[in-house]
């Protein structure tokens, strides 16, 4: 994914439609079997070691939390977003149409992954991720931020609820056909300058995933009785 060219010395990823529903449930035993099976085959595939994978039960919050090879192999409740500075750890989490957010600060080997839902987003989950990195060593200017595949502006309809949450950023608003639409990249963009991350260092993914349906899950699009997302991952492998 041409978005993840500036991470060339480790594993940064998004699965697909194709790689089946990745979600996890934890209380769906059936469909755990499932959504288990489906994760475990992506990381194979990608040479990543599932037993060295830290995962998030995500909370649409701002919740970040470092971890290390003490939380390998385990799923975090309440947790939106994880960095670390261990190489061999990979930080995974799922989106079915919110922002997946990745970091790399390449002078010091810190990572971050981010979810990046509306909610999130006005919670904080942005500059909690930037501090999180911080306290791990990172400098903001210094970190590279690629905003994975997630619902555009063309299909986020948000209203007065959501649209008031981000008021401050009047250009990611637009009204169609007398319905308010948001453009959350552009929002995630603006905060991630604002808290220090340079603007020549964000990349962003064009792709919808609502305008993608052979290619992505979108639960605004489908809206399905059970959940079906992708996972995002990202990790330095052990040299």
């Amino acid at each position: 994914m041409e978005i993840f060219s500036r991470f060339p010395t480790m594993h940064a990823a998004l699965s697909g439609k194709g790689d089946g529903s990745c979600r996890l449930w934890h209380s769906k035993p059936d469909l755990d079997k499932i959504t288990a099976a489906n994760r475990e085959r992506f990381f194979e595939t990608r040479n990543i070691d599932p037993a060295r994978v830290v995962s998030v039960l995500s909370e649409h919050e701002a919740n970040v939390r470092a971890v290390g090879h003490a939380e390998a192999g385990q799923a975090l409740p309440r947790t939106d977003g994880l960095v670390t500075r261990e190489r061999d750890i990979y930080l995974s989490l799922t989106v079915g149409d919110c922002l997946p957010i990745y970091l790399h600060d390449p002078k010091t080997g810190t990572i971050g992954l981010l979810h990046g839902g509306w909610r999130g987003l006005a919670a904080g989950i942005i500059p909690g991720g930037i501090e999180a990195m911080r306290s791990l060593g990172a400098a903001p200017e210094d970190i590279h931020a690629a905003i994975g595949p997630s619902i555009g502006p063309c299909h986020f309809e948000g209203k007065e609820d959501v649209a008031g949450a981000f008021a401050e950023f009047p250009d990611a608003h637009e009204v169609r056909e007398a319905k308010p639409f948001l453009d959350l990249r552009a929002i995630a963009r603006d905060m991630l300058a604002e808290n220090g991350v340079l603007a020549e260092r964000i990349a962003i993914s064009k792709e919808c995933t609502a305008c993608l349906p052979d290619k992505y899950f979108s639960y605004r699009r489908d809206k399905p009785e059970f959940v079906e997302t992708m996972v995002a991952v990202i990790g330095i492998p052990d040299k």
